[in-house]
């Protein structure tokens, strides 16, 4: 198995192969946000023994997301996966679209997925990922390593605006995100992007180190 990023949010997306194409897109809107999300028919190559491989990605996840729609039922493996998950004590959060928690999910509140705008359910899923106390680190870990990480204008413009509601940061998060920000023009040349860490910067600027408030202000004034 491809190593996976160690201080990021590891989620196991378990899901009926009839709801792969809905699947998908909730592993890629969550990875725009950072997250590593493990989607197991797009992730495993035919050429590996796949019941290992979800056990090991299984075990290896923070968090398991089982998605409930009316064919995680009838599903072959989706209950084993779900039984799993309590046995490895992972984190549980069910994404309802068409059923509730069962069986073995039972005790889990729900995050009611809006089917039609899934780019903005995956936004609040990482919002409920960053109240859980065991996540909390690796939530802001993973907002900023696709922040700084952004390619577009685009990218950098939409990320900032959870600079500030992701937060607080600690000294470390502070000074990587203005390190991150200087070299990154997608960021300081954004309309919104470069405005918001200015603004981040002005607030936390006692924790940001000597040397990067010099190149700080060589850069911007």
């Amino acid at each position: 198995m491809a190593r996976r990023p160690t201080d990021v949010v590891r989620v196991f997306l378990s899901y009926s192969s009839k709801d792969g194409r809905m699947a998908g897109r909730i592993k890629r809107g969550l990875e725009y946000w950072g997250v590593d999300a493990f989607l197991a028919h797009e992730d495993i190559k035919p050429s590996k023994e796949w019941q290992e491989e979800i056990i090991e990605n299984l075990r290896n996840c923070h968090v398991f997301m089982p998605l409930l729609t009316d064919h995680f039922r009838d599903s072959e493996w989706t209950d084993q996966e779900s039984g799993m998950a309590r046995i490895e004590s992972k984190i549980i959060i069910p994404l309802s679209v068409d059923i509730q928690p069962y069986g073995f999910l039972g005790g889990y509140q729900a995050f009611k997925l809006d089917v039609g705008a899934l780019d903005q359910s995956c936004e609040k899923i990482l919002f409920v990922m960053r109240d859980h106390r065991e996540l909390k680190t690796k939530v802001h870990d993973s907002f900023i390593r696709s922040f700084l990480g952004s390619t577009s204008f685009d990218e950098a413009n939409a990320r900032s605006k959870l600079l500030e509601s992701l937060g607080p940061h600690s000294i470390r998060r502070v000074n990587e995100i203005i390190s991150g920000f200087l070299v990154n023009s997608q960021i300081f040349d954004g309309f919104t992007a470069g405005p918001k860490v200015r603004q981040f910067f002005s607030k936390n600027q006692k924790a940001v180190r000597q040397g990067l408030r010099k190149k700080f202000a060589a850069k911007f004034g």
